[in-house]
């Protein structure tokens, strides 16, 4: 059961936003009958700064409810509104390609940390299409859209995880809940 709060007009300061990525595990080896669980991929995470996260990275939080399941009011974004591809080719970094296959994960995410209240990451690889070899995912709040991918350009490790050449796609999720829009930037290399 949710609670519903009254909207005051007044929001608290932005926390930063929160970035990690994650490498593929080696391919595990044949299966036997008496074989061992295969092992949790291992997760690099960049250098942080100081974030607001709702939880540890090493204990990930269960997949992202499905779009519908959140409260607050799905915004569509173009490659173009995210200011990822103008970032790279400043930068000399090859364009990323919108992946529609991952925009409801991006949602979702959007969704789910909207709904908490509070920045944290989802499970890498849960609902990403098959075949990728790195991961990685910025999430942020701010009271603007702009504000939000402004936000995430400035920060080392997020700008570390936009200008990533190893990755060719991306999809971003904003939820608007609340007067704040939280936002969820998806990469797959």
């Amino acid at each position: 059961m949710a609670l519903t709060v009254p909207f005051t007009g007044v929001l608290p300061p932005d926390p930063p936003p929160s970035t990690t990525t994650t490498t593929a595990p080696a391919p595990p080896p044949p299966a036997y009958p008496a074989a061992k669980p295969a092992p949790r991929p291992a997760t690099t995470t960049l250098p942080k700064a100081p974030v607001k996260v709702a939880a540890p990275l090493a204990a990930p939080t269960s997949p992202p409810p499905p779009p519908a399941a959140g409260n607050g009011q799905v915004i569509a974004v173009s490659a173009a509104d995210t200011g990822v591809n103008q970032l790279r080719a400043a930068n000399g970094v090859a364009p990323l390609a919108w992946d529609l296959s991952m925009l409801g994960k991006a949602v979702s995410w959007a969704h789910h940390i909207a709904d908490a209240g509070a920045l944290s990451h989802s499970t890498l690889s849960s609902g990403m299409p098959a075949g990728w070899h790195t991961l990685g995912e910025n999430v942020a709040v701010s009271s603007s859209l702009q504000g939000a991918f402004a936000a995430l350009e400035a920060s080392p490790p997020h700008r570390a995880n936009i200008l990533d050449a190893r990755f060719t796609r991306f999809a971003v999720g904003v939820v608007l809940q609340n007067g704040r829009y939280w936002v969820t930037e998806e990469f797959l290399g």
